[in-house]
């Protein structure tokens, strides 16, 4: 009996899910440790298989029973030598003394299949590697697997354009020899149908669905030929677009179960019952909860008169039993663990009146039996073992382009934080990060956005990270988290996310922390509820929540909603900002945005607070002074917006360019590789597109932010990757860390946000799998400011950043030469408070920390001088 193994990345949103159209849409990679592993049963024995991460390729834990009541384990390591990306467990089929073993790869090479025989005394032995002599293979090559007697099926689901094929072997009876046979498509399917993404087989008929083409294929194995026929299409009865019918599958010896878990976002499952040669619809199951997002039906397992269902987003599983005449609801099993984001369901199967359920998020499967009353119980709970570590205790430079197992150039890698350790033990996913330096002490920390909430990480020493605590998300959880700081308080957001609101949590309760401590957030902002980002304007005072998902009311809902946080416990609604002639539905979405009080060369909007935002299909420059006066300056509308999305960007220092990262483009074929948009702000009135810039490499961008000349880029599956933008018509790669080590692709796996502002110059990076990365560039490498690495053309000062202060900044200087310099502050009246630079300093660009934690609040003035070159700045300290 066979389950539908369903690894799909992107599980924990299923508007997302559902509608692959949404605006915020993203075909999201979930963790790496057994979260897409599979589960079966075989003769009493239970197997579930744990994937791989970025830096191994996964294993599959077996249990069986023994004679005390408990469960003996035993654990097979991938086959796999010196290459990584794999999912080995991705997916299991079990037959017998005969086990087939699926393992995709992550990024460009092809998936592999491996053939295993159970010996004599219970322990099993690799037989051979299962591969296709086939050219058009891709990655995908065994996400799905199926063995019989003497048959085996492996689904390709990427091949063919995404249409999918599944590719047959069978075991020659004269010479033992597995040999492939016919490969199984179907011709009237999408393009990204995805067939071959559930298989199960019974002697010689087989059933494959596809996860997005809406049907399912019925096969016979013809012994005389050693080939299997086509034998019944099955097309969907509730037929909706985005039903997902064929998503999961299962047959017994009278019938055939197909699961639809997207139908009216509840999800279905119909039973098909053999008639004389030909299948009836028999029956449809519908969803017992009625909870839409629930993906009721995306694991389904049938055995004589039973059906176990998964409803993994609401964290149960539903036993039918057929009664008198149809199947009744008997049981529904929900998730033991306290942990109610577990994914209890996601995968299950049901075999000689054993179940088993993998609660995948939460690393746990769940074995049941029934008792004497025929209700099923829990008898075990098994985990795994992850062996996810984290690096700490040492730097591990840059060397020879690797810290460790990561590429590199000029960038150390300090320590590595897992996703457990971030959060005290659940396993989950990073998303966006921010930092936060103590006012007080001028300690660094690092703010982490996960899936089920913030963890806060003191920084200060990067080699002994401590994690201090966690702060749980107001509602449930969400890929999107987002956070920003003010006056020593945190702002978190959360997209998809019911009524979140904005979080606001005091900072300075870490002061102190010696032991992980789960918080409450201090205050909380409710008149939104959904948000995907925010954005604060540190010199105004106030926040922009944006990306409005719910509110409290319809007028709340807007592009900018403006929230006047001044006094960080009383935040109070300031307005509402919006272009309705910009975004997907023409309703000014924003999904980020940065907001200044502009300093730029437009005389004409010198020193008012300017919003630059990315609108999706546009970049939207507005005049946000007067919040009850609200004005739209312009906007710059990119074409083919089909395949564009206007995510993110940064302003130059001098706020004469914006650097925009289109997330879309290089996924939807209008780019080969990713590319940065490069404005020209000179007019606000009318920005210009500059230049792109091509990175040369096979991935999606997502955040950057600028400091100084330097452009610091979150590229997903590329890491890392520094710019050096003095000339921002082509800005050049200086240096990168890789946090995803399988490869590249276009896919949304590794670094997705980074914060490169703390003056120690440590760089905090988010890889969604694999944790949080603390970095550093390497000393005399192609970042370093006193190597002379990048000679600038003149002498320069850069106005400070941030203006004002309270109580570090930065200070931004070039030298062409290497000369004397010195580099020092004065107060309003002339008199000389501080230096900060004094002797020979190497040619190149140098950025200095200014910690005016001594100074009172006031102007100030910072000088330069170098032989005859003499530069003054002005700078305002507020305390």
């Amino acid at each position: 009996m066979r389950k539908l193994i369903f690894f799909i990345p992107f599980i924990l949103l299923a508007e997302s899910l559902l509608h692959p159209d949404a605006r915020k849409n993203r075909d999201h990679n979930s963790l790496g440790f057994g979260v897409s592993g599979d589960v079966a049963i075989s003769e009493g024995v239970f197997y579930v298989g744990q994937t791989g991460s970025s830096l191994n390729n996964g294993s599959i834990y077996i249990y069986s029973s023994n004679g005390i009541g408990g469960l003996d384990q035993e654990e097979i390591m991938a086959p796999i030598q010196g290459e990584l990306g794999f999912d080995f467990g991705y997916s299991i089929s079990v037959h017998k003394d005969l086990m087939i073993v699926g393992a995709p790869h992550r990024t460009d090479l092809i998936g592999k299949a491996f053939l295993y025989n159970k010996e004599n005394n219970g322990q099993w032995s690799l037989i051979k590697l299962v591969q296709t002599k086939k050219r058009f293979a891709t990655p995908d090559f065994g996400s799905e697997v199926a063995i019989g007697e003497h048959q085996i099926l492996i689904a390709d689901r990427n091949a063919n354009d995404g249409k999918g094929v599944v590719f047959t072997f069978s075991k020659n009876k004269e010479t033992g020899v597995w040999e492939e046979r016919n490969t199984l498509s179907y011709k009237y399917i999408n393009i990204d149908g995805l067939f071959g993404h559930s298989i199960a087989i019974k002697n010689n008929l087989s059933i494959i669905g596809s996860r997005n083409g809406n049907v399912a294929i019925s096969f016979k194995f013809d012994s005389a030929i050693q080939e299997w026929e086509e034998n019944h299409i099955f097309m969907p009865n509730n037929n909706q677009s985005g039903s997902r019918f064929g998503f999961s599958v299962d047959l017994s010896d009278d019938y055939i179960i197909i699961g639809a878990p997207g139908y009216d976002e509840k999800g279905l499952v119909e039973l098909y019952k053999i008639n004389d040669d030909s299948w009836e619809n028999l029956l449809t199951i519908s969803n017992p909860d009625g909870i839409i997002e629930s993906y009721f039906g995306a694991a389904i397992s049938i055995e004589n008169d039973k059906i176990l269902i998964g409803n993994f987003n609401g964290e149960k599983s539903f036993l039918f039993s057929k009664g008198s005449g149809d199947f009744v609801l008997k049981s529904a099993l929900a998730s033991p663990s306290k942990n109610r984001d577990g994914k209890f369901g996601r995968s299950l199967d049901m075999v000689d009146g054993k179940l088993i359920i993998g609660a995948t998020y939460g690393e746990n499967a769940y074995i049941y039996k029934s008792n004497d009353k025929m209700n099923w119980v829990e008898n075990h709970s098994v985990s795994s073992n992850n062996r996810e570590f984290g690096i700490s205790g040492q730097k591990s430079k840059c060397i020879n382009g690797k810290a460790g197992d990561f590429s590199c150039k000029s960038i150390d890698l300090l320590s590595l934080i897992t996703p457990k350790d971030l959060n005290g033990g659940n396993n989950t996913e990073l998303n966006d990060i921010w930092g936060w330096i103590d006012s007080t002490t001028g300690k660094e920390y690092a703010l982490v956005g996960l899936l089920i909430g913030t963890s806060f990480v003191d920084v200060s020493d990067p080699v002994n990270p401590i994690v201090l605590g966690f702060l749980p998300t107001t509602t449930n959880g969400s890929l999107w988290r987002d956070m920003k700081v003010y006056k020593d308080h945190v702002f978190v957001v959360a997209d998809n996310a019911g009524n979140h609101g904005v979080q606001i949590f005091d900072l300075t309760q870490l002061r102190g922390v010696t032991e992980f401590t789960e918080f409450s957030m201090t205050y909380h902002y409710d008149l939104v509820g959904s948000v995907h980002n925010i954005a604060i304007n540190e010199e105004t005072g106030f926040a922009y929540a944006v990306g409005i998902g719910s509110a409290s009311k319809d007028e709340y809902m807007c592009g900018a909603h403006i929230i006047d946080i001044n006094d960080p416990a009383n935040p109070t609604y300031a307005g509402c900002l919006g272009d309705k002639t910009t975004g997907r539905y023409n309703d000014g979405y924003i999904h980020d945005g940065q907001f200044v009080i502009y300093k730029g060369p437009d005389s004409d909007y010198y020193g008012q607070e300017i919003a630059f935002t990315c609108n999706e299909t546009a970049l939207g420059i507005a005049d946000v002074t007067d919040k009850s006066n609200l004005k739209i300056i312009s906007k710059f509308e990119v074409t083919n917006n089909s395949k564009r999305y206007i995510h993110q960007g940064w302003l130059s220092e001098d706020q004469k360019y914006f650097f925009v990262n289109d997330e879309l483009n290089e996924l939807r074929g209008l780019d080969n590789t990713q590319n940065t948009l490069i404005f020209d702000l000179t007019d606000l009135d009318n920005p210009k597109m500059l230049s792109k810039y091509d990175s040369g490499l096979k991935t999606i961008d997502h955040n950057n932010y600028v400091v100084g000349d330097f452009l610091y880029q979150s590229n997903y599956s590329a890491g890392l990757r520094v710019l050096y933008i003095k000339d921002p018509i082509q800005p050049t790669e200086v240096a990168y860390f890789d946090t995803y080590s399988p490869g590249n692709k276009l896919d949304f796996v590794g670094a997705w946000g980074n914060y490169p502002y703390f003056n120690s110059g440590t760089i905090l990076v988010s890889s969604i799998e694999d944790g949080l990365f603390i970095l550093k560039a390497t000393d005399g490498g192609n970042m370093a400011t006193k190597t002379g690495q990048i000679i600038p053309k003149h002498f320069e000062l850069k106005q400070n950043f941030p203006n004002p202060f309270n109580p570090v900044t930065k200070i931004q200087y070039e030298l062409p030469v290497s000369t004397q310099a010195t580099l020092k502050v004065y107060n309003a009246l002339g008199v000389e408070v501080m230096t900060i630079e004094n002797g020979f300093i190497q040619a190149g660009v140098h950025i200095a920390n200014l910690d005016a934690a001594h100074l009172p609040s006031g102007i100030y003035f910072y000088q330069l001088r170098s032989g005859d070159f003499v530069r003054t700045r002005k700078m305002a300290l507020l305390k």
